[in-house]
């Protein structure tokens, strides 16, 4: 299987507003996909996977502005 798990993009836009101000932009995404040919919730689970809760996937947006 192949297991994609954290993307994650930045963007710096410098400086903003006049001198001193810098802007920055985050994306985050875990658990972003998996390719597998298994029928189950996880194919890293050790045995039955049945009971077992999916791993969700998440994703963050950031913006950070710095003077």
């Amino acid at each position: 299987f192949l297991r994609f798990d954290n993307i994650n993009f930045g963007y710096d836009f410098g400086s903003i507003f006049g001198r001193g101000t810098n802007l920055r932009a985050s994306a985050n995404i875990q658990n972003a996909f998996v390719i597998t040919n298994y029928q189950g919730v996880d194919p890293e689970v050790q045995g039955i996977d049945n009971q077992y809760y999916p791993r969700p996937r998440t994703y963050t947006l950031g913006l950070n502005l710095g003077f």
